[in-house]
């Protein structure tokens, strides 16, 4: 089975993971009409989900086996848009893996 199949939500976006380990865990985004805003460029919305989902792919990839995980908290910083035909890419790495929490960054380009 692909690792998104089992992702409802990131089958809709459309988002393609194309590395998963402990250490790193990367997708891609076609920016489509559906998921954009006006003008023509991704919306706020759609990038946070494709940062969550990376965060969560990343938070199962270091659990132990059988434990599950919520997101708590997320913060986002927007610099530039990504318009509509672009490929949304993003990468998510571990910053702090603890015992209940763990923190990673992700960044999402064009």
């Amino acid at each position: 089975m692909n690792e998104v199949d089992a992702l409802p939500f990131a089958k809709l976006l459309g988002l393609t993971l194309t590395h998963v380990s402990a250490d790193r865990v990367a997708a891609e985004m076609l920016v489509r009409e559906e998921l954009c805003t006006r003008p023509a460029v991704l919306h706020g919305g759609a990038a946070m989900a494709l940062a969550d989902t990376l965060g969560a792919v990343a938070t199962v990839a270091n659990l132990p086996k059988g434990a599950g995980t919520t997101t708590i908290e997320s913060k986002t910083n927007f610099f530039a848009a990504i318009p509509l035909g672009e490929v949304a890419r993003a990468e998510c790495t571990p910053l702090h893996r603890g015992r209940t929490t763990m923190g990673h960054l992700e960044n999402l380009w064009r």
